[in-house]
Protein backbone atom coordinates (compact mmCIF):
# COMPACT_ATOMS: atom_id res chain seq x y z
CA UNK A 1 0.00 0.00 0.00
CA UNK A 2 1.09 3.61 -0.49
CA UNK A 3 1.81 6.17 2.20
CA UNK A 4 -1.15 8.32 3.15
CA UNK A 5 0.66 11.60 3.35
CA UNK A 6 -0.35 14.04 6.66
CA UNK A 7 -0.23 17.97 4.91
CA UNK A 8 1.30 20.49 6.98
CA UNK A 9 0.44 24.26 6.02
CA UNK A 10 3.60 26.30 6.31
CA UNK A 11 3.35 30.27 5.94
CA UNK A 12 6.14 31.94 3.61
CA UNK A 13 6.76 35.37 2.47
CA UNK A 14 5.84 36.09 -1.08
CA UNK A 15 5.43 38.81 -3.60
CA UNK A 16 6.78 42.63 -3.19
CA UNK A 17 6.37 44.88 -0.34
CA UNK A 18 2.80 45.99 -1.99
CA UNK A 19 1.61 42.40 -2.37
CA UNK A 20 -1.60 40.91 -1.06
CA UNK A 21 0.32 38.81 2.04
CA UNK A 22 -1.40 35.62 3.10
CA UNK A 23 -0.80 34.71 6.59
CA UNK A 24 -1.88 31.45 7.83
CA UNK A 25 -3.69 31.48 11.68
CA UNK A 26 -2.04 29.16 13.09
CA UNK A 27 1.02 30.00 11.04
CA UNK A 28 2.00 25.84 10.98
CA UNK A 29 -0.60 23.43 10.88
CA UNK A 30 -0.81 19.26 10.35
CA UNK A 31 -3.24 18.20 8.20
CA UNK A 32 -5.02 14.56 8.14
CA UNK A 33 -5.61 14.02 4.11
CA UNK A 34 -9.02 15.78 3.51
CA UNK A 35 -9.21 17.91 6.27
CA UNK A 36 -9.12 21.93 5.80
CA UNK A 37 -7.42 24.82 6.76
CA UNK A 38 -8.23 28.57 6.34
CA UNK A 39 -6.14 31.19 4.76
CA UNK A 40 -6.60 34.72 4.89
CA UNK A 41 -4.94 37.35 3.18
CA UNK A 42 -4.63 41.57 3.37
CA UNK A 43 -4.61 43.85 0.37
CA UNK A 44 -8.18 43.56 -0.52
CA UNK A 45 -10.20 41.19 -2.59
CA UNK A 46 -7.77 38.46 -3.94
CA UNK A 47 -8.34 35.41 -6.11
CA UNK A 48 -7.35 32.19 -4.15
CA UNK A 49 -5.19 29.51 -6.10
CA UNK A 50 -3.26 26.53 -5.66
CA UNK A 51 -0.27 25.87 -7.99
CA UNK A 52 -1.45 28.58 -10.19
CA UNK A 53 -4.84 27.48 -10.52
CA UNK A 54 -7.94 29.02 -9.87
CA UNK A 55 -9.95 27.24 -6.92
CA UNK A 56 -7.25 24.14 -7.26
CA UNK A 57 -8.16 20.43 -8.12
CA UNK A 58 -8.88 17.14 -6.67
CA UNK A 59 -5.40 15.93 -6.75
CA UNK A 60 -3.57 19.28 -5.52
CA UNK A 61 -6.54 19.91 -3.24
CA UNK A 62 -9.49 22.68 -3.35
CA UNK A 63 -9.80 26.21 -2.11
CA UNK A 64 -13.03 28.51 -1.68
CA UNK A 65 -13.74 31.73 -2.71
CA UNK A 66 -12.92 33.10 0.71
CA UNK A 67 -9.45 31.18 1.29
CA UNK A 68 -10.46 27.62 2.85
CA UNK A 69 -8.19 24.99 1.48
CA UNK A 70 -9.14 21.60 1.94
CA UNK A 71 -6.39 18.90 1.93
CA UNK A 72 -6.72 16.18 -1.25
CA UNK A 73 -6.66 12.79 -0.55
CA UNK A 74 -3.77 10.37 -1.62
CA UNK A 75 -2.55 9.27 -4.06
CA UNK A 76 -0.42 12.55 -3.69
CA UNK A 77 2.30 12.91 -6.18
CA UNK A 78 4.01 16.36 -4.90
CA UNK A 79 5.87 17.25 -2.26
CA UNK A 80 4.64 20.66 -2.18
CA UNK A 81 2.26 23.26 -3.35
CA UNK A 82 1.75 26.58 -3.30
CA UNK A 83 -1.04 28.18 -1.97
CA UNK A 84 -1.87 31.71 -3.98
CA UNK A 85 -3.79 34.87 -2.93
CA UNK A 86 -3.80 37.18 -6.50
CA UNK A 87 -4.95 40.89 -6.13
CA UNK A 88 -7.96 41.13 -8.26
CA UNK A 89 -7.30 45.08 -8.93
CA UNK A 90 -3.30 44.24 -9.24
CA UNK A 91 -2.91 41.07 -10.29
CA UNK A 92 0.62 41.07 -10.15
CA UNK A 93 0.60 42.01 -6.19
CA UNK A 94 0.12 38.57 -4.92
CA UNK A 95 1.34 36.70 -1.65
CA UNK A 96 1.51 32.63 -1.35
CA UNK A 97 1.86 30.10 1.92
CA UNK A 98 3.06 26.46 0.99
CA UNK A 99 1.82 23.02 1.86
CA UNK A 100 3.44 20.30 2.25
CA UNK A 101 3.07 16.90 2.82
CA UNK A 102 4.76 14.73 4.85
CA UNK A 103 4.28 10.23 4.61
CA UNK A 104 2.56 8.05 7.43
CA UNK A 105 2.08 3.92 6.90
CA UNK A 106 -1.73 3.67 6.72
CA UNK A 107 -3.24 1.11 8.97
CA UNK A 108 -5.96 -0.51 6.07
CA UNK A 109 -7.55 -4.01 6.43
CA UNK A 110 -5.87 -5.34 2.96
CA UNK A 111 -7.67 -8.51 1.51
CA UNK A 112 -6.82 -10.76 -1.88
CA UNK A 113 -8.38 -11.64 -4.83
CA UNK A 114 -6.29 -14.54 -6.81
CA UNK A 115 -7.15 -16.67 -9.49
CA UNK A 116 -5.85 -19.71 -6.94
CA UNK A 117 -7.97 -18.93 -4.45
CA UNK A 118 -11.76 -19.95 -3.46
CA UNK A 119 -14.43 -17.27 -1.96
CA UNK A 120 -14.59 -19.88 1.08
CA UNK A 121 -11.44 -18.21 2.12
CA UNK A 122 -10.36 -15.38 4.53
CA UNK A 123 -9.54 -13.13 1.57
CA UNK A 124 -5.94 -13.28 3.77
CA UNK A 125 -3.04 -13.18 1.38
CA UNK A 126 -2.33 -16.51 2.44
CA UNK A 127 -5.53 -17.54 1.35
CA UNK A 128 -7.31 -15.03 -1.20
CA UNK A 129 -10.18 -15.44 -2.64
CA UNK A 130 -11.45 -16.09 -6.18
CA UNK A 131 -13.50 -13.14 -7.51
CA UNK A 132 -13.74 -9.74 -6.97
CA UNK A 133 -17.16 -9.02 -6.36
CA UNK A 134 -16.89 -11.42 -3.44
CA UNK A 135 -14.15 -9.62 -2.12
CA UNK A 136 -16.31 -6.18 -2.22
CA UNK A 137 -19.01 -7.65 -0.86
CA UNK A 138 -17.36 -9.20 2.01
CA UNK A 139 -14.86 -6.59 2.94
CA UNK A 140 -16.42 -3.30 4.76
CA UNK A 141 -15.73 0.29 3.16
CA UNK A 142 -12.28 1.39 3.90
CA UNK A 143 -10.69 -1.69 2.86
CA UNK A 144 -7.84 -2.18 0.08
CA UNK A 145 -8.43 -5.64 -1.88
CA UNK A 146 -5.64 -6.46 -4.18
CA UNK A 147 -6.45 -8.24 -7.23
CA UNK A 148 -3.67 -10.55 -8.62
CA UNK A 149 -3.02 -11.64 -12.60
CA UNK A 150 -5.64 -13.33 -14.17
CA UNK A 151 -8.51 -13.13 -16.14
CA UNK A 152 -11.69 -12.04 -14.44
CA UNK A 153 -14.93 -12.74 -16.27
CA UNK A 154 -17.58 -10.67 -13.82
CA UNK A 155 -19.18 -7.68 -13.02
CA UNK A 156 -17.93 -5.54 -10.60
CA UNK A 157 -19.99 -3.20 -8.43
CA UNK A 158 -18.69 -1.11 -5.60
CA UNK A 159 -20.87 -0.41 -3.17
CA UNK A 160 -19.58 0.39 0.27
CA UNK A 161 -17.90 3.55 0.66
CA UNK A 162 -14.61 4.52 2.36
CA UNK A 163 -13.77 7.91 4.24
CA UNK A 164 -11.42 10.26 5.10
CA UNK A 165 -9.32 7.59 6.82
CA UNK A 166 -9.51 5.06 4.23
CA UNK A 167 -10.39 4.54 0.74
CA UNK A 168 -12.43 1.44 -0.25
CA UNK A 169 -9.29 0.45 -2.94
CA UNK A 170 -9.84 -1.98 -6.01
CA UNK A 171 -6.22 -2.21 -6.78
CA UNK A 172 -3.60 -4.71 -8.55
CA UNK A 173 -1.42 -6.57 -6.51
CA UNK A 174 1.98 -5.41 -6.15
CA UNK A 175 3.38 -6.47 -9.57
CA UNK A 176 -0.19 -8.08 -10.87
CA UNK A 177 -1.78 -7.36 -14.12
CA UNK A 178 -5.40 -8.13 -13.57
CA UNK A 179 -8.02 -8.15 -16.39
CA UNK A 180 -11.84 -7.73 -16.47
CA UNK A 181 -12.93 -9.13 -19.18
CA UNK A 182 -16.97 -8.88 -20.36
CA UNK A 183 -17.03 -11.24 -22.64
CA UNK A 184 -20.97 -12.86 -22.78
CA UNK A 185 -21.90 -10.79 -19.89
CA UNK A 186 -24.78 -9.40 -20.22
CA UNK A 187 -25.94 -5.42 -19.30
CA UNK A 188 -27.78 -5.04 -16.18
CA UNK A 189 -30.68 -2.28 -16.84
CA UNK A 190 -29.55 -1.88 -19.96
CA UNK A 191 -26.54 0.47 -19.40
CA UNK A 192 -23.81 -1.01 -16.46
CA UNK A 193 -19.97 -0.76 -16.43
CA UNK A 194 -17.58 -3.66 -15.83
CA UNK A 195 -16.50 -1.93 -13.06
CA UNK A 196 -19.47 0.14 -11.47
CA UNK A 197 -19.57 2.40 -8.47
CA UNK A 198 -22.73 3.37 -7.40
CA UNK A 199 -23.79 6.29 -4.88
CA UNK A 200 -20.22 5.71 -3.40
CA UNK A 201 -17.85 8.02 -1.53
CA UNK A 202 -13.94 7.72 -1.19
CA UNK A 203 -13.57 5.03 -3.44
CA UNK A 204 -10.40 3.92 -5.85
CA UNK A 205 -10.04 1.74 -8.96
CA UNK A 206 -6.24 1.12 -10.25
CA UNK A 207 -4.28 -0.73 -11.98
CA UNK A 208 -6.56 -3.07 -14.20
CA UNK A 209 -6.86 -3.98 -18.01
CA UNK A 210 -10.42 -3.74 -18.50
CA UNK A 211 -12.13 -5.11 -21.91
CA UNK A 212 -14.31 -7.41 -24.26
CA UNK A 213 -17.79 -5.75 -23.10
CA UNK A 214 -19.87 -6.11 -26.37
CA UNK A 215 -23.77 -5.43 -27.39
CA UNK A 216 -25.01 -6.33 -30.47
CA UNK A 217 -28.69 -4.63 -28.86
CA UNK A 218 -30.45 -1.57 -29.14
CA UNK A 219 -30.40 1.01 -25.53
CA UNK A 220 -28.04 -2.13 -24.20
CA UNK A 221 -25.13 0.35 -23.38
CA UNK A 222 -21.75 -1.87 -22.32
CA UNK A 223 -19.30 0.82 -20.32
CA UNK A 224 -16.01 0.23 -19.12
CA UNK A 225 -15.99 2.15 -15.44
CA UNK A 226 -19.30 3.81 -14.88
CA UNK A 227 -19.93 6.15 -11.74
CA UNK A 228 -23.36 7.35 -11.21
CA UNK A 229 -25.25 8.40 -8.51
CA UNK A 230 -23.96 11.10 -6.01
CA UNK A 231 -20.79 10.89 -4.13
CA UNK A 232 -17.23 12.28 -3.79
CA UNK A 233 -13.91 11.68 -3.43
CA UNK A 234 -13.61 8.89 -6.55
CA UNK A 235 -10.21 8.26 -8.44
CA UNK A 236 -9.84 6.30 -11.24
CA UNK A 237 -6.26 5.46 -12.03
CA UNK A 238 -3.67 4.21 -14.18
CA UNK A 239 -6.92 1.35 -15.91
CA UNK A 240 -6.03 0.15 -19.50
CA UNK A 241 -10.05 -0.02 -21.22
CA UNK A 242 -10.32 -1.59 -24.57
CA UNK A 243 -12.85 -3.36 -27.01
CA UNK A 244 -16.09 -1.57 -25.21
CA UNK A 245 -18.10 -2.00 -28.70
CA UNK A 246 -21.98 -2.16 -29.94
CA UNK A 247 -22.60 -3.37 -33.38
CA UNK A 248 -25.61 -1.36 -34.17
CA UNK A 249 -25.33 1.75 -36.35
CA UNK A 250 -28.21 3.70 -34.71
CA UNK A 251 -28.22 6.30 -32.29
CA UNK A 252 -30.09 3.41 -30.22
CA UNK A 253 -26.80 2.07 -30.18
CA UNK A 254 -23.93 3.46 -27.10
CA UNK A 255 -20.97 2.56 -25.54
CA UNK A 256 -18.59 4.47 -23.56
CA UNK A 257 -14.94 3.95 -22.19
CA UNK A 258 -15.47 6.01 -19.24
CA UNK A 259 -18.64 7.43 -17.79
CA UNK A 260 -19.36 9.50 -14.91
CA UNK A 261 -23.26 10.59 -14.54
CA UNK A 262 -24.56 12.32 -11.46
CA UNK A 263 -27.84 11.41 -11.29
CA UNK A 264 -29.04 12.88 -7.97
CA UNK A 265 -29.50 16.29 -8.12
CA UNK A 266 -29.35 17.99 -6.26
CA UNK A 267 -26.61 16.28 -4.84
CA UNK A 268 -23.84 15.87 -6.98
CA UNK A 269 -20.66 13.85 -7.97
CA UNK A 270 -17.83 16.06 -6.08
CA UNK A 271 -14.14 15.33 -6.45
CA UNK A 272 -13.53 13.56 -9.08
CA UNK A 273 -10.12 12.42 -10.49
CA UNK A 274 -9.41 10.52 -14.07
CA UNK A 275 -6.15 10.36 -14.43
CA UNK A 276 -3.48 8.13 -16.14
CA UNK A 277 -5.89 5.58 -17.98
CA UNK A 278 -5.85 4.87 -21.25
CA UNK A 279 -8.90 4.44 -23.52
CA UNK A 280 -8.44 2.41 -26.96
CA UNK A 281 -10.23 0.86 -29.67
CA UNK A 282 -13.63 1.71 -28.54
CA UNK A 283 -16.95 1.55 -30.69
CA UNK A 284 -19.12 3.88 -29.17
CA UNK A 285 -21.79 4.34 -31.35
CA UNK A 286 -23.35 7.66 -31.05
CA UNK A 287 -21.58 8.36 -27.48
CA UNK A 288 -18.09 9.03 -26.28
CA UNK A 289 -15.22 7.55 -25.15
CA UNK A 290 -14.88 9.42 -22.14
CA UNK A 291 -17.82 11.63 -20.67
CA UNK A 292 -19.36 13.66 -17.59
CA UNK A 293 -22.51 14.42 -17.63
CA UNK A 294 -25.63 15.85 -14.97
CA UNK A 295 -24.43 17.31 -11.79
CA UNK A 296 -20.53 16.63 -11.51
CA UNK A 297 -18.55 19.23 -9.98
CA UNK A 298 -14.78 19.68 -8.99
CA UNK A 299 -13.72 17.06 -11.63
CA UNK A 300 -10.13 16.17 -12.73
CA UNK A 301 -9.15 14.54 -16.49
CA UNK A 302 -5.32 14.56 -16.82
CA UNK A 303 -2.53 12.61 -18.44
CA UNK A 304 -4.78 9.80 -20.23
CA UNK A 305 -4.37 8.73 -23.34
CA UNK A 306 -7.74 8.40 -25.81
CA UNK A 307 -6.59 7.03 -29.12
CA UNK A 308 -7.68 4.79 -32.01
CA UNK A 309 -11.86 4.63 -31.05
CA UNK A 310 -14.50 5.06 -33.66
CA UNK A 311 -16.41 8.20 -32.02
CA UNK A 312 -15.96 11.38 -29.97
CA UNK A 313 -13.07 11.50 -27.70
Amino acid sequence: MKPIPVLIAVALAGGSAQAASVTVSPATKTLIPGASQQFKATGGAVTWMVNGIPGGTPSLGLITAGGRYTAPILPLDFTAVEIEAESTVSPLQRGTAAVRRKAVVPELPTYAVAKSGSDANDGSKAHPWRTIQHALNTAKGGAAIEVGTGVYNELVTIRHSGSAKGFTILTAAHGAKPIIDGAGLKIPNGIYGLITLSDVSFARVQGFEIRNYVSDRANQDPIGIMVDGAGSNIQLLDNHIHDIKVTGKTPAFDALGIAVYGTRAPASLDTITIDGNELDHLVTGFSESLALSGNVQHFQVTNNRIHDNNNIG
